[in-house]
Formats: C-alpha cells, sequence, structure tokens
C-alpha cells in the first residue's frame, strides 16, 4: 500500500512538474540579447486624429495604427492579442487599456503600448505624467514596450518613482522637438506620422541590421528610423519655406542644428531586443 501511494504521489509530481514547465513563459537569449516572443506579445495601438476645440485634426485614414498593426503582424503578433482603438481616446480608455493588457497577459509576457496624439493632448486632456506612470508600473513583471509618437513626447515616457521593472520606453522626439505628420493636402512623399512609417518598414528592413547578425533589433529599427526620419525631414518638409517658417513662429529653428528631430529611448532590457529574424 505503501509502495503504491509513494509511486502515485511521484506520478504526480512529475505530472506538476510538467505541466509548470509547460505554462512556464522563458525568455529565449542569443549572445546575451533578448529575442522578443511575438507570438506571446500583448499589444494596445491608440491613434487619434479627430480634435474637439482649437487642436488641428490630424485625418490620415487612420494609416499609424493600421501601420503599427501590420508591422506587428509581420513579425509574428497574433491580431487577437492586438487592441486598437481609434478617436475618442480619454483617461478612461487608457485604464481600460491596460486592464485589458493585464487580463491578457501574464508575468514575463511581453506587453507593448502605442500612442499617437497631439503632445498637448497627451499632457492636458489624458493627465499622462499624473496617471500612466503609475499604473505602466503595476505591469512591472511583465517586459514592457512604450512607444509614443507626439510632439515633445520625450516627457511621456518617465518612469514612475521606484519602478525598476524591465522594459524600453521611446518618444519620437525630444521634449523640445515637434513631430511631423503628413497631410494628403501637403503634396509630401508619406501621409501619416513620418517616425511610425519609418519605424514600422524598419523593424523587418535588412538594411536595419546594422551589425550583420542576421536580426533586427528594437535599438537598430530605432537608429535606422532616427536616420530616416532626419533624412526625410530635411530633404521633403524643410525645404518648403511655408512648413520651415511654421517651425520658426514657435521658435523652432531645425535648419541650425545637425540633426531634427531625435527620436530618444530609454532601454532596461539585458543586451538588445530582437525584433525580427532576416529571412
Amino acid at each position: 500500500m505503501k509502495k503504491r501511494l509513494a509511486l502515485c504521489l511521484i506520478v504526480l509530481l512529475v505530472i506538476v512538474l510538467i505541466f509548470s514547465s509547460g505554462c512556464t513563459r522563458t525568455v529565449a537569449k542569443i549572445n546575451g540579447n533578448t529575442v522578443l516572443a511575438a507570438n506571446r506579445t500583448v499589444a494596445v495601438i491608440l491613434d487619434m486624429e479627430d480634435y474637439e476645440g482649437e487642436k488641428s485634426d490630424l485625418k490620415v485614414d487612420f494609416l499609424n495604427s493600421k501601420r503599427m498593426k501590420d508591422a506587428l503582424v509581420k513579425i509574428g503578433c497574433r491580431e487577437e492579442n492586438l487592441l486598437i482603438k481609434q478617436d475618442n481616446i480619454d483617461i478612461k480608455t487608457i485604464n481600460d487599456c491596460l486592464a485589458w493588457l493585464e487580463k491578457n497577459s501574464k508575468a514575463g509576457d511581453n506587453i507593448l503600448f502605442y500612442l499617437t496624439a497631439h503632445g498637448s493632448y497627451i499632457e492636458q486632456e489624458l493627465s499622462w505624467n499624473t496617471t500612466f506612470p503609475n499604473e505602466w508600473k503595476k505591469l512591472n513583471d511583465r517586459n514592457r514596450i512604450l512607444i509614443i509618437d507626439a510632439c515633445k513626447s520625450e516627457k511621456f515616457i518617465h518612469r514612475s518613482e521606484g519602478d525598476k521593472g524591465e522594459g524600453i520606453s521611446v518618444s519620437s522626439c525630444n521634449i523640445n522637438e515637434i513631430a511631423w505628420c503628413g497631410l494628403e493636402e501637403e503634396g509630401l512623399p508619406i501621409i501619416g506620422n513620418v517616425f511610425t512609417y519609418y519605424f514600422t518598414d524598419a523593424i523587418t528592413n535588412r538594411k536595419a541590421d546594422i551589425n550583420n547578425d542576421k536580426y533586427v533589433s528594437f535599438e537598430e529599427a530605432i537608429n535606422f528610423t532616427n536616420q530616416s526620419v532626419q533624412t526625410y525631414m530635411k530633404e521633403y518638409v524643410f525645404a518648403v519655406p511655408e512648413f520651415l517658417e511654421g517651425y520658426h513662429a514657435l521658435g523652432i529653428f531645425p535648419e541650425k542644428v545637425k540633426s531634427y528631430p531625435n527620436a530618444i529611448i530609454k532601454d532596461g532590457i539585458e543586451g538588445e531586443l530582437l525584433l525580427y529574424k532576416i529571412q
């Protein structure tokens, strides 16, 4: 009887160990770099185009959220793991999206939060820096990726005090810069946010594989995006006197600096974050 009981306990223990190992979300490493498990990545994509009051509309048929969605699917993210919200974004929307991320992910999973809107809207209507960082901190047992594409967006990627969890935060420009969203009536090559346009291309672009290791990392994608955006702005946007004068009216003189704008990345992940393996 005792032998049978001991055998049963051993079998039960083996089953538990097998089940537990199958449920654990391990993080793959290559040469000290972290590999993004795209099929275990949950993402929120928020895209604001229509504004009330004095803020100008940025209507580009939601190309920014479409490009972000398509890029994530291309690297292996599942569509059912993507939550997309377009317009009517308020504080409740942000909290609901964070709750959705928490509900649909586990400790060790990857979660991505992308937001594009007027920087002034993020700061004022969304009260970003007094609400988001503390809620984001509660998810610090996940591998977090935050991408903000907006004017002066560096001010929106700061962590709350005591947040030591892993993650990457990126802004499309620094705290004093203006991000560019191309509108169809302007007649320039790129419609939509220039940063999002180049970033969503970079993550699967072999030219972004700067170290030629057959992987495009998040860090490489941002560097490639930065260079592409700066070249585009110089050759197309700042070459139009009307657009350049608009910057001057804001006290900004991009033609007098070496590079403009400058994406900011705050990286808290060990090594680089590998997004895509070049085929």
